[in-house]
């Protein structure tokens, strides 16, 4: 089997012990039933790992976290060789094939990691970090801080009104563990694996050492049924690998949530911003399944240290956004290199970089009355990034073929250029270029077009109208 980043978080995390049900009630517990005191001081990681087994004797229930901060992680160390792992977790909040709703409802509360987890490679015996160079896989080396809620084979799954404090600039964090780059290991605030159906609300999952959340669904095939997940209202924000990793499922929608500042958060150890490739604000990376029908309705993909939305693996297709807000800082803003997306209303402020192109116009990404600009007042940080080429194209496309522009607009006055282009479509767009450089927005052009600017459009099908610096051409 080709070994990928994420086939190798295949690291078991036992269910605990099953403590007493203390004070717990019917199908509504508290971690207080257990002995939790949400002081911020005190370890609670035994009282919500036997709150959780209390949900998953009754095969589902509901899990009522009053307010104040949980302090939860811990790990074991292997002491010896041959044990699958130098530091082992314990479960937290993990649910396994619950035939009824499991559902978590924070109240206000926070869950955050304590301090001194480790992550990376160490020595089982001695815990010195294991320093090696990558590819470096080997499991009986392997530092997991672990992951709060955890989720796999469940009818239904809900969580809301939580606070997820991955707390990544404590951590001690030993040698690089992945086969290419990077802490490949697992550090998340939320983890679902083939439940029917997941309902994220009003979370705010930030400085996980991984992924704020991963959505994985096994083997899935094409024309497999559809399990929901539903992300409303989420903050996933400083996360070092990614605010969401979509690895596998069909039918994900998320809407008002905020992927942002990936990679951007400093480790006190490190002394520098912890970062795992690929580093996006919500990766979509197909692997031993599928990725299909998403939708992301009023999203934010802001200053992440990869690309804002990354598409570029595995049978990913079929995704669309719509008033979503894309700024590339230092990195691409949009990377959707797979059939069937699509973007309506959504602003890019920084280089859209690899629209997927295709003979079949329905499958070639399509723009519709989207905006695109350089402009650094709309970054965070007044930076824009402009891509590697040396134009700074707004697009990066290339001979992309069929890749659709429509009621679209461009502006490229602060030192970018227009979309580098050979073969798309451009319906009824305005275009600006104030640099000097040469802009080359060629190929079709349909309806009513015009552009201000210095460009080269050699080459290009003019089917409608398209001005040219005040001039009509043919």
């Amino acid at each position: 089997m080709k070994l990928t980043r994420r086939a190798l978080l295949g690291s078991a995390v036992v269910l605990g012990s099953g403590l007493s049900a203390g004070g717990a009630s019917g199908d509504v517990v508290s971690p207080k039933d257990f002995g939790a005191r949400g002081d911020g001081i005190t370890n609670d990681t035994d009282a919500f790992a036997a709150c959780a087994a209390y949900i998953n004797a009754r095969g589902g229930g509901t899990v009522v976290i009053p307010p104040g901060t949980y302090i939860v992680g811990r790990q074991v160390k292997a002491g010896a060789l041959g044990k699958g792992a130098a530091y082992r977790p314990a479960p937290i909040l993990q649910f396994r094939n619950c035939s009824r709703p499991v559902t978590i409802s924070g109240k206000g509360a926070t869950l955050r990691f304590a301090k001194g987890l480790r992550m990376g490679a160490f020595h089982p015996v001695t815990g010195a970090a294991r320093l090696t160079r990558l590819p470096f896989v080997d499991y009986d080396y392997r530092a997991d801080p672990g992951i709060m809620i955890d989720a796999s084979g469940c009818a239904s799954l809900i969580v809301e009104h939580v606070e997820l404090d991955g707390n990544l600039a404590e951590h001690v964090i030993g040698g690089k563990w992945s086969v290419d780059e990077g802490w490949q290991c697992y550090a998340h605030g939320i983890h679902t694996v083939s439940n029917d159906r997941v309902t994220i609300r009003a979370v705010h999952a930030h400085h996980f050492a991984v992924d704020a959340m991963m959505q994985v669904d096994h083997r899935l095939s094409p024309n497999a049924a559809s399990r929901p997940v539903t992300l409303m209202d989420c903050t996933f924000e400083y996360n070092a690998r990614q605010g969401l990793s979509w690895v596998g499922g069909n039918a994900l929608s998320a809407t008002g949530c905020k992927f942002n500042h990936t990679g951007r958060a400093r480790n006190i150890g490190l002394d520098r911003v912890l970062s795992s490739p690929p580093g996006a604000g919500v990766d979509l990376e197909a692997e031993e399944s599928i990725v299909r029908n998403g939708q992301f309705i009023d999203c934010e993909f802001v200053n992440n240290v990869g690309a804002g939305v990354l598409a570029a693996s595995g049978p990913v297709q079929d995704v669309g956004f719509s008033g979503c807000r894309f700024v590339g800082t230092t990195a691409w803003s949009a990377w959707p290199d797979k059939p069937g997306f699509r973007f309506d209303d959504c602003t890019f402020l920084g280089a859209v970089v690899n629209p997927y192109g295709d003979g079949d116009a329905s499958r070639a990404t399509q723009f519709h009355q989207c905006r695109f600009d350089d402009d650094p007042a709309g970054s965070p940080t007044g930076q824009v990034y402009g891509g590697v080429n040396l134009d700074r194209p707004l697009v990066d496309m290339s001979n992309r073929e069929n890749v659709l522009f429509d009621l679209c607009t461009f502006r490229a006055t602060r030192g970018s250029a227009l979309p580098w282009s050979t073969r798309a479509i451009y319906k009824d767009c305005t275009m600006q270029q104030g640099t000097g450089v040469t802009g080359y927005p060629r190929g079709r052009y349909i309806g009513r077009n015009s552009i201000i600017g210095k460009v080269d459009i050699n080459g290009s099908t003019i089917g409608g109208t398209l001005q040219l610096n005040g001039r009509f051409q043919n």
